[in-house]
């Protein structure tokens, strides 16, 4: 027979609290000092993976400190859809949509926002290549959580080992409106 309670009283505050609780629920002191030294890998392996949401989290809401490098355009403000590429944008796509599929499309495993991508475009603005992502995300208030999670991912190739070789200088997440195209976040 179980004579184990389903709860455990706190001795601060007699709060009653889960029979595996390590600390309080309701003043937070700590409840079983066993608790904490059973398992003290595991305490770092969460508050390291809660400083790495935040920060991922940060980094990509964060406003870029350049401006973006836009292509010139005489006629609009939406670069052309199939610009010409040169010998090096055909690489940085190449390896740009690998990239992508890889890590965020694999079937099964997909990100949500995946299959929101249209396609991808690489060209050369002075030094510096520029990527344009068209979406099939429409303007309106469901447009940041997925335009982020594009523009994160693609400034995670950036900083990757295939992407850290090019000189990328701009990113632009483009949405559909009922004007047309229109620039969701760039940076």
């Amino acid at each position: 027979m179980n004579t184990q309670q389903p709860y455990t009283i706190c001795p601060k505050c007699k709060g009653q609290n889960y029979s595996y609780a390590a600390f309080c629920m309701h003043c937070g002191s700590v409840i079983r000092q066993a608790a904490i030294v059973e398992k003290p890998n595991q305490g770092i392996i969460v508050a390291l993976i809660c400083i790495a949401v935040v920060f991922v989290a940060l980094w990509v809401s964060a406003p870029s400190t350049t401006a973006p490098v836009q292509p010139q355009s005489t006629t609009s403000t939406v670069p052309p859809a199939t610009p010409q590429l040169d010998d090096m944008s055909s690489r940085i796509l190449s390896e740009l949509k690998q990239y992508m599929l890889d890590n965020f499309g694999t079937p099964g495993y997909a990100a949500s926002w995946y299959s929101l991508i249209n396609s991808f475009e690489v060209g050369l603005s002075g030094e510096e290549y520029y990527v344009n992502v068209r979406t099939s995300i429409w303007d309106d208030s469901d447009a940041p959580t997925p335009t982020n999670g594009i523009f994160g991912a693609v400034r995670s190739f950036m900083y990757s080992s295939e992407g850290k070789k090019y000189p990328i200088g701009s990113i632009t997440i483009y949405g559909k409106s009922s004007s047309g195209d229109r620039i969701l976040r760039n940076g």
